[in-house]
C-alpha cells in the first residue's frame, strides 16, 4: 500500500499549502488595508504636541516651546523648492504683522535641510519669524512634510487646527487678519 501513503503525504503537504496560503493572503490583506487608510495631513485637533525646543535663524539663540507659545500660536512650513510656497509670502508679509498686533505669535520653519533661512527671501520682514526646530519635532507639528502647512496651536501646545495654507480655514483667517488691517488703518 504505497499509494495509500503517498496520498496520505501528498494530502498533508497540500493542506499545509493551503494553511500557509491564507495565513499569508491574509497579511497580505492587512498589509494593504494599512497602507491604503488615509494618513492625516495635521496634528489632530485637542491633542497636545509636548514641549519642544529649536533655534531662532536669524540669531541662532535657542528657546523652549514655553517661551514661544502665545495665547494662540501659528506655525508655517514653507519650502523654497514649493512654487505654491512662495507665492504665499507676499499674503504672509501682509497679515503676519496684523496677527502679532492682535496678540498671535507667529513662527515659520522653513522645511530646506540646508539653511534655515532659505525659504525667506534675503529682504523680507518675514526672516524675524524664522524658527529650526529641534530633532524630529518638525515631523510631529508637520506629520506629512506638507507645504505650504500652518498649524494653529493654544497656549498650552494643545493642536487648534491645521493644514494646507489656502484651504477654508486659512482663508477666514486671513480675511480675519484683513479686517484688523483695514480697522486699523481706519482708526489712524
Amino acid at each position: 500500500m504505497p499509494n495509500e501513503s503517498l496520498v496520505f503525504v501528498t494530502l498533508v503537504i497540500l493542506a499545509f499549502a493551503v494553511a500557509l496560503n491564507l495565513a499569508l493572503t491574509f497579511r497580505m490583506s492587512a498589509l494593504l488595508r494599512a497602507l491604503a487608510a488615509p494618513k492625516s495631513l495635521t496634528v489632530p485637533t485637542g491633542q497636545q504636541v509636548g514641549e519642544f525646543g529649536g533655534r531662532f535663524a536669524k540669531s541662532g539663540q535657542s528657546f523652549l516651546s514655553k517661551d514661544i507659545l502665545g495665547e494662540f500660536s501659528f506655525f508655517i512650513f514653507l519650502s523654497s523648492q514649493c512654487p505654491k510656497c512662495l507665492a504665499t509670502i507676499p499674503e504672509l508679509v501682509e497679515i503676519v504683522p496684523a496677527a502679532i498686533a492682535s496678540g498671535h505669535a507667529v513662527w515659520i520653519i522653513c522645511q530646506d535641510k540646508t539653511d534655515g533661512l532659505q525659504c525667506i527671501p534675503n529682504e523680507s520682514p518675514l526672516r524675524e519669524y524664522v524658527i529650526e526646530l529641534d530633532g524630529g519635532m518638525g515631523k510631529r507639528l508637520n506629520p506629512q512634510s506638507a507645504s505650504p502647512y500652518y498649524l494653529f496651536l493654544d497656549g498650552l501646545g494643545i493642536s487648534r487646527s491645521g493644514g494646507l495654507i489656502g484651504d477654508a480655514y486659512w482663508q477666514s483667517f486671513a480675511g480675519q487678519m484683513h479686517e484688523l488691517m483695514v480697522q486699523e488703518g481706519a482708526g489712524r
